[in-house]
């Protein structure tokens, strides 16, 4: 279930409640982490995690410090990252619960260049094009080396005078023998950001990863 976009309509937003669409199901018998299960069947709505029972529009966002899941085991490096919280959601947990291995591009731990760190910041304020296929905006990336080819969770980013929305969620990933391959992610929300307080967010994140641009 997608929520609407503010557009035009920010005051209808002020009293707009509805079912949340953050939740999402994971493959039977695996962990809320979205571990496989054995019998290999595909995901389903045995175990919800659930966020909230109700969410507002406009979303609030904020950036949290995350440790990549199970790091530090066999063939997973340890990653510290800023993750999305959007109404006090960590993001993070859908897309585990989705069964990938993604992380935002906001990397703490290791560090990455104060170049770097600041293009995907403004990327996310709508500054930038968005560096997946047809400018779509990378919002959740490979957690061992960035790779947009290893497989990215993708969005639409649009921002207007009042707003920042993102929305048509997509996983991509480079294909050997098909290319650039993509499918469509219905279970995860459509997002509408009251602009100011999402560049505030942003402006955080700067200052949690230490840098200080304008």
């Amino acid at each position: 279930m997608a929520l609407g976009y503010l557009s035009s309509h920010g005051a209808l937003a002020q009293a707009r409640v509805r079912q949340s669409p953050l939740t999402i199901g994971v493959t039977r018998g695996a962990s809320v982490t979205g571990a496989p299960s054995q019998s290999g069947n595909r995901p389903g709505a045995a175990a919800l995690p659930r966020c909230h029972d109700l969410i507002v529009l406009p979303n609030a966002l904020a950036l949290s410090r995350t440790l990549r899941d199970d790091a530090n085991t066999k063939g997973r490096s340890r990653r510290v990252f800023l993750d999305f919280v959007v109404d006090g959601c960590p993001l993070y947990r859908l897309v585990r619960a989705r069964g990938l291995d993604r992380i935002t591009g906001l990397w703490l731990e290791p560090t990455l260049a104060p170049g770097q760190f600041w293009r995907q910041v403004e990327m996310l304020r709508g500054r930038l094009p968005g560096d997946a296929p047809g400018g779509r905006a990378a919002v959740y990336g490979c957690a061992e080396c960035g790779d947009l080819a290893c497989g990215a969770l993708t969005v639409d980013l649009q921002t207007t005078g009042e707003s920042v929305q993102w929305s048509n969620w997509r996983h991509e990933f480079e294909d050997v023998d098909r290319g650039w391959t993509a499918s469509d992610l219905p279970e995860f929300p459509e997002l509408s950001f009251d602009r100011v307080a999402y560049g505030e967010a942003l402006d955080d994140a700067l200052r949690q990863a230490g840098h200080s641009f304008n």
